[in-house]
């Protein structure tokens, strides 16, 4: 036991070495003992309670206090302002004989910290006197509340010399609002800045998501001005690096955090969700579900939100739900993400299902599930899913009005959208920018394009998504002229053009015929935009050239391309041979450079027929003919020798019977995927089933894609030489039909859901068909009733194929 002090002065600093440490027992302990006691003494212990978060005790032993002076007081005010007990902390403010500035600034932040601005404003006006302290709370207090105009006013009207605080605090309010620029700016103006000012604006950045921004002014920050970083600082850092999908940089960051051990040999839960989030994003799995199980509590909701979010931004939508069903807390972010997910992925069932069984759908699940089946064009389910809503009593946000217009645009409903325009006006914001874009989309594509300019005009706030929406609609009604101009004005208003913008303006000079107008489009956006122009500009620049008869310069124009010409491309091409005057060499030439990577392309061989047609070379119409004949020949005896090796063999066991579902078709193909090696798998149905389909594929590493909804089944048609259908429909029927004819194959399997007999039925139906192919020389479509081919009649005996 060490020696008893011998004075009061002794035995004070004593005590205040215990509290300082924290050891408040035994500060306790030696208050006890003391013989004498003076208001230090007492006011030492008083501070370690408050500090501590003590305050019961303290304020009992305040209240043993023989003669407590403003220090006493001030200690319980600040004990009971840190402990939310804001009530309390005005009593003991009320009853103070004399105050001082730090009792009023502690009263300040009390009040502010409880949310209670105007009262913490009249309170600071009523100081007697004020510090620097008092004005750097209250606008600290003003931009926490998000209220910088009052805060700028506070600023410009300081007594003396703002600090860095001062600064600081006013810079980190405008980054909260995201106005960046202006805090930036402020920033650049700083006559000092600590490590403090340099995180907050970094940080500004990096929430805003000028994640570039952020990593150059770091940057200066450690090779310039050479400031030293704090643990907020690379907290901001790992987001940016997220944001940009810098791997390796995050990587290096991460290292450094192990190397340095910066006091993260125990990391604190800050910096482990920017490190989970960072890997999610990056899609590194493994170590970010390492991250969040060594060291994350299982209770924390942002780390889990990020690794079910990156699982599904992967595909592996299976382990976001079993990590979801196994968390032991949720919030409404997590169920939103798996809705999400399940949308995304096209399983819409498994989406409705976590949808009804939510513990509260907030407009947020709400929109995202009206979302995700308009972007899966179930479009009368989103409609209906929108009336339950507005019968629940959720208001819609802005944003579910918005992706229900873009249903509207796509069915091209005039009359719904003017309905639903009614909507807008009556209980949405008037000026948003958001709802007013889609308006515009919305009535050009349903064909009104007086109202979509009336639109755009009433628009108080453009951006370049409303220029876009409107030139695009211009150009699409013909109106290429007016396109043109649009584009002038939206280039005086300084907005910068997209990819999208020029797609647009392209197509209005292809309608027209400006061919040098559109030359000097094209053009001028790599030299003057730095726009890298895609493939749907190459294309867009080969229709203008030959639908202003400038066959020539298209073909140069294709030869001269800086990457080696696809089928889409030479199909191009292609197809303007064929308009107006017939330029049968430059046709014979794309068509050979085309059949060179497509030699059974139908389509292509038919339009190039009908060339020689319109230009009377007889000849080469029939030789063309005859290559058609041979290559359909050829696909047919491949189509059935594949398809016997396939099916031969099988025979219908009770395991098979009444289930001749995905799963086990696609688990037969990818026995033979050496077989079907060249073929493209094509899986077109509902899109409740595409999680089946993808997640058995992938397990057999077979490549497949699913097409879900009927609009693809026309497109499909003309590419895909393996065409799995998983039910029985007219619509299906005529597709298959089709395919047949054009020289694809064509798998049938019955969903389980459906009347199907097993796979002798998908291999007799498959042959039945075959024999059913026209075996004159040339294809043609062939009329068939599916259902008349499964009739009983045609079945063989059950147990053969």
């Amino acid at each position: 036991m060490p020696p008893k002090p011998t004075n009061v002065v002794t035995w004070t600093a004593t005590l205040t070495q215990y509290t300082r440490r924290g050891l408040i027992e035994e500060a306790r302990a030696l208050f006890d003992l003391m013989p004498e006691r003076n208001v230090v003494t007492w006011n030492s212990m008083l501070s370690a309670y408050a500090r501590y978060g003590r305050i019961d005790e303290g304020y009992r032993l305040f209240h043993e206090m023989p003669e407590p002076n403003v220090v006493s007081y001030t200690c319980m005010l600040c004990g009971f302002a840190r402990s939310g007990r804001v009530g309390q902390a005005k009593r003991i403010f009320d009853i103070m004989p004399e105050r001082n500035v730090v009792s009023w600034n502690s009263m300040i932040f009390a009040l502010i910290k409880n949310n209670q601005l105007e009262e913490a404003r009249a309170l600071f006006d009523r100081m007697p006197e004020r510090s620097l302290v008092s004005w750097n709370i209250m606008i600290s207090g003003y931009a926490e509340h998000l209220k910088m105009r009052e805060a700028r006013c506070l600023f410009d009207g300081v007594v003396g010399v703002p600090n860095v605080v001062t600064w600081t605090s006013l810079v980190a309010g405008y980054c909260r609002i995201g106005e960046v620029e202006e805090a930036y700016d402020l920033f650049v103006k700083m006559p000092e800045r600590n490590v403090v000012s340099w995180t907050a604006m970094i940080g500004g950045f990096s929430w805003n998501g000028f994640y570039e921004e952020a990593l150059q002014l770091f940057r200066d920050m450690k090779v310039i001005h050479r400031v030293q970083h704090n643990e907020e600082t690379l907290i901001s850092l790992l987001y940016a690096c997220a944001g940009l999908g810098f791997y390796r940089v995050g990587r290096q960051l991460h290292g450094h955090l192990i190397v340095t051990e910066m006091k993260f040999c125990i990391p604190d839960l800050k910096m482990l969700r920017s490190l989970v989030f960072m890997y999610s994003r990056f899609g590194i799995m493994d170590t970010a579900k390492y991250l969040f199980d060594k060291t994350l509590p299982n209770y924390d909701t942002a780390p889990l939100n990020s690794i079910i979010n990156g699982y599904i931004c992967v595909g592996e939508i299976e382990k976001a739900h079993n990590l979801f069903t196994t968390a032991t807390t949720l919030d409404e972010i997590s169920w939103t993400l798996m809705i999400s997910g399940y949308l995304d992925a096209g399983c819409i069932r498994n989406a409705f299902v976590l949808f009804n069984s939510m513990p509260l759908r907030d407009d947020v699940s709400w929109t995202v599930m009206i979302s995700g089946l308009v972007e899966n064009e179930l479009f009368d389910q989103a409609f209906k899913l929108f009336k339950e809503m507005w019968i629940s009593g959720v208001t819609p946000l802005n944003s579910t009005y918005s992706t229900l217009l873009s249903a509207i645009g796509a069915l091209a409903c005039l009359e719904l959208g003017r309905q639903f325009h009614c909507l807008v006006l009556k209980y949405c914001f008037s000026s948003d920018q958001v709802i007013g874009n889609s308006l515009v989309s919305m009535y050009a594509k349903c064909g009104d394009i007086e109202g979509a300019a009336c639109i755009f005009n009433s628009m108080m706030i453009r951006d370049v998504i409303s220029w876009n929406s409107m030139i695009l609609g211009l150009a699409h009604h013909g109106l290429s002229g007016k396109a043109l101009e649009l584009f002038e004005s939206m280039k005086n208003t300084g907005i910068r053009p997209t990819s999208v913008t020029f797609l647009g303006l392209l197509t209005a000079c292809s309608h027209t015929g400006f061919s040098d107008r559109g030359w000097e489009l094209f053009n001028s956006m790599n030299e003057i935009y730095s726009i890298q122009p895609g493939m749907e500009h190459y294309i867009c620049m080969i229709d203008l050239l030959g639908r202003a008869g400038r066959i020539s310069e298209a073909e140069e124009f294709v030869m001269g391309l800086p990457f080696e010409p696809g089928q889409a491309i030479w199909g191009a091409l292609l197809g303007m041979c064929s308009i107006g005057v017939k330029d049968v060499t430059i046709a014979r030439h794309a068509a050979k450079r085309l059949f060179e990577l497509d030699p059974l392309n139908t389509p292509a061989h038919v339009l190039l027929r009908n060339i020689y047609v319109a230009n009377g070379d007889r000849g080469e119409e029939e030789l063309v003919k005859k290559k058609m004949d041979q290559s359909y020949t050829i696909v047919k005896r491949l189509i059935y020798d594949t398809l016997l090796k396939i099916f031969s063999g099988i025979s219908c066991t009770s395991q098979f019977r009444r289930s001749a579902g995905y799963r086990e078709l696609i688990d037969l193909l990818g026995k033979h995927k050496k077989d079907l090696e060249g073929f493209k798998l094509d899986v077109y149905g509902n899109g409740e089933d595409s999680h089946e389909v993808h997640s058995t594929a992938r397990k057999l590493e077979l490549n497949l894609n699913f097409l879900k909804g009927r609009g693809h089944a026309d497109d499909a048609l003309h590419s895909y030489k393996v065409f799995i259908s998983p039910s029985v429909s007219d619509v299906i029927c005529t597709a298959i039909a089709e395919a047949l004819a054009m020289g694809n194959f064509v798998v049938c399997a019955g969903h389980p859901s459906n009347d199907s007999s097993g796979y002798s039925q998908i291999a007799l139906l498959t042959r039945h068909l075959m024999s059913l192919l026209p075996q004159s020389k040339r294809p043609c479509l062939v009329s068939l009733n599916l259902k008349e081919a499964m009739s009983s009649e045609s079945q063989p005996q059950r147990g053969h194929v």
